[in-house]
């Protein structure tokens, strides 16, 4: 039974891999690894905003104590906070307790090193084959979920914690209202960025409007963030406001709505910033650093400016490790993770959101006149429930599938087939010029491949 997915650990709040034991023991073992014998240095805790948050981290808090390690507990916070704080304040290393964009039953363990980047992938199967021996064979419920409550501190944030973080964020990048850029909405997702944006409204008075940002414990991501944008859409359009910032339920993700209420996602931000940084030579190989999902229309346009477009696997760890690697500065995915190493490690929406919000001021264009000549092709996503994994080789119509779209797009189309790392689907996604007429095409196919992963 495997513990971790492509982003930590996620499950049901109460349930295997999420119940009591599991947490305190992958707790005790990541904190025992990440720790410098002789070397007492604190680990540092935060979370988003889901009812069943204070129960993980006051289990994860207890256990640590235990066993001597001092806990750093910073409350909600959206994960680049953490990534940054971490070697800021010299911890050992810490745990964001999120599950990003998934719905508010769901929660997830997110730990990272001493450096603010996320365990290797060697690391994390060396924890597994540790914890194996009592790792049951399945997920099964167990006979008594736990009532979650919200504690004392509610869904408040350590002020120094924001205060460092917003002052980092502030000397990279700033943030100031002028004629074209009057009023900016940031959809918080009812999330872990919710005491960031309120803090920064506060420096920002009028500029920058807090959106979704009145947590209950069950109301994360629901029709609201990086992947419900278009109550955000309206309110942009409705007040008048210059641009709208939607980020996801930890705060790692950025989605943006232009003035006329129109959403564009993590490809076209990645064309904006691409240009904008080669403008100033501060584009290393004239390369940016994207994922198999990546729109076969940012490739092109991009290959217009001269610039070229790598990809990775799906995941933000596989750009982060491909940027570092190579020495690039600027990689991402369409969900919206997005990473400028100069400014940080790893994908954080707000930072995306600020950078989005200087390069529209300095340019005096509009959103649209940044994107002219991005083109994307059209896309879908077909999501198949997927209990067990059947290996895609024995999956005879996805072969066909890929064939059939290569013949009929002349090579202007393409499929990217892959299981989810954090929900049990396997994901189908279907791109082409002419999507329209391709996909009536494909449905002999798409229906036998769903009827193999259900087992008939």
């Amino acid at each position: 039974m495997r513990l971790f997915g492509t982003d930590g650990i996620r499950g049901k709040a109460g349930i295997f891999p999420l119940d009591e034991k599991t947490i305190r023991a992958v707790s005790a073992v990541v904190v025992r690894r990440l720790g410098r014998p002789g070397v007492s240095q604190p680990f540092l805790i935060a979370r988003d905003t889901r009812i069943s948050g204070s129960w993980i981290r006051n289990h994860t808090v207890e256990e640590l104590q235990q066993r001597g390690t001092a806990v750093r507990d910073i409350g909600v916070m959206p994960t680049p906070a953490a990534v940054h704080l971490i070697p800021e304040w010299a911890c050992c290393g810490g745990l964001v307790i999120s599950a990003s964009h998934n719905p508010a039953a769901d929660n997830g363990l997110k730990f990272l090193q001493s450096d603010g980047g996320k365990l290797s992938e060697e690391m994390e199967r060396e924890i597994e084959a540790e914890l194996r021996p009592w790792l049951p064979e399945s997920a099964e419920r167990e006979a008594t979920v736990p009532l979650f409550g919200m504690d004392d501190s509610g869904y408040s944030a350590d002020e120094d914690a924001v205060a460092t973080y917003l002052d980092r964020l502030l000397s990279q990048i700033p943030l100031k209202a002028d004629g074209s850029l009057r009023r900016i909405l940031v959809d918080c997702a009812h999330g872990a960025a919710v005491p960031v944006v309120q803090a920064l409204a506060r420096r920002r008075p009028g500029l920058l409007v807090p959106f979704a940002d009145a947590p209950d414990g069950m109301n994360i991501n629901r029709n609201c963030g990086a992947t419900a944008p278009q109550a955000l859409a309206a309110a942009v359009v409705e007040n008048g406001a210059d641009l709208g910032l939607s980020l996801d339920g930890d705060g790692d993700r950025l989605i943006l709505v232009d003035r006329n209420g129109r959403i564009w996602d993590g490809d076209a931000l990645l064309y904006v910033f691409a240009r904008y940084m080669d403008s100033r030579r501060a584009l290393p190989g004239r390369t940016v650093v994207g994922t198999v999902m990546t729109n076969m229309g940012l490739e092109i346009a991009l290959r217009r400016h001269g610039i070229h477009l790598e990809r990775t696997p799906v995941g933000d760890r596989y750009v982060q490790a491909h940027l570092r690697k190579h020495g690039y500065a600027l990689g991402g995915e369409p969900s919206g993770h997005l990473i400028v190493t100069d400014y940080g490690p790893s994908g954080d929406g707000l930072r995306a959101g600020l950078l989005a919000s200087h390069i529209l001021r300095e340019s005096g264009c509009s959103w649209p006149e940044l994107l002219a000549g991005y083109d994307p092709f059209p896309s879908r996503i077909l999501n198949f429930p997927a209990v067990y994994k059947v290996p895609p080789v024995e999956i005879a119509a996805l072969a066909e599938l890929g064939q059939r779209i290569e013949r009929l797009t002349q090579g202007e189309g393409r499929l990217v087939a892959r299981y989810s790392g954090t929900e049990p689907l396997f994901r189908l996604l279907i791109e082409a010029r002419d999507l329209d007429a391709l996909l009536p095409r494909l449905e002999d196919l798409t229906a036998a491949i769903a009827r193999k992963l259900a087992g008939e």
